[in-house]
């Protein structure tokens, strides 16, 4: 689906944001694998620990929102790089951020209004009221925690 070309919009006849398909891909994706809480959470932070623990540099482990917040930018475009493994694990966590905060119809409403709006940030305005980088600014800290859990699982074994 990543690639395509739909509707009729200008946003539309650009590469979809790679985070919002990946991303979202994922977060249901392990929902429906692991029907059990605990083996969700533990599926999410193997997937943070897979891409991350020794990879190259561009893969940075974030100490902060701000690392946070580059990373949602760059997992918009599939890069074939750093930006492309993070539309998985920081696309997941911003869209699992989203569907806690406002709703599940909510990831769903925005994927809609991509077809229609004229950017990506007025697809999330149309559907939650706020823009793409509050959204992003919001989600950060919960974000960055999940990280932090994930690495924290890793330095103890």
């Amino acid at each position: 689906m990543c690639g395509r070309r739909f509707g009729k919009s200008e946003l539309a006849q650009t590469e979809i944001i790679y985070n919002l398909i990946e991303g979202g891909a994922e977060i249901f994706g392990t929902a429906l694998a692991y029907p059990n809480i605990g083996w969700y959470n533990d599926a999410i932070n193997s997937m943070i620990l897979e891409r991350y623990i020794g990879y190259a540099p561009t893969r940075i482990i974030p100490q902060s929102t701000e690392d946070i917040l580059a990373m949602l930018k760059r997992s918009e475009v599939n890069d074939n790089e750093a930006g492309t493994q993070w539309a998985y694990t920081v696309g997941f966590h911003l869209w699992e951020y989203l569907i806690a905060t406002y709703g599940f119809d909510s990831y769903w409403d925005i994927v809609k209004n991509v077809q229609s709006a004229n950017s990506y940030d007025e697809a999330i305005k149309q559907a939650i009221g706020i823009s793409k980088s509050q959204l992003y600014s919001d989600a950060a800290p919960y974000i960055l925690k999940q990280f932090k859990i994930a690495l924290a699982s890793y330095d103890k074994k």
